[in-house]
């Protein structure tokens, strides 16, 4: 499944600055991620989810030069579980939660994927 994965006007979005209000009703699955490495992901509504985990300290710990950038993908209910397994087993992110028995749907990574790895984890 080919996913559509979005950015703000200046590039990455940072979860912390992320104006929300645009998203109330839209869901899918997102990424969490600093120069740490991949910290969480989920799926659910954007406006709910990403308001959680603006202030969730198990989230916040991962910050890494004062950025923690987020980016989602809109993605139909009855195929999220399977890209979020999927994202789950590829990412292996720091912070950890139910992740769904579904079988793994294949989607495409964000184009970061490659970049984070080679950056100096702090």
């Amino acid at each position: 499944m080919e996913l559509e994965w979005r950015i703000c006007e200046n590039g990455w979005c940072d979860l912390r600055a992320l104006k929300l209000g645009w998203s109330s009703g839209k869901g899918g699955v997102y990424i969490i991620w600093s120069a740490r490495g991949v910290v969480y992901v989920g799926q659910g509504d954007f406006e709910e989810r990403f308001s959680r985990h603006g202030k969730d300290p198990q989230i916040l710990q991962y910050v890494a030069n004062k950025r923690l950038y987020v980016t989602w993908a809109v993605v139909e209910k009855g195929f999220r579980n399977g890209v979020e397994r999927y994202l789950a087993d590829i990412l292996e992110p720091l912070v950890q939660h139910y992740t769904p028995d579904d079988d793994p749907i294949d989607v495409n990574l964000p184009p970061w994927h490659v970049q984070l790895y080679s950056v100096e984890r702090v």
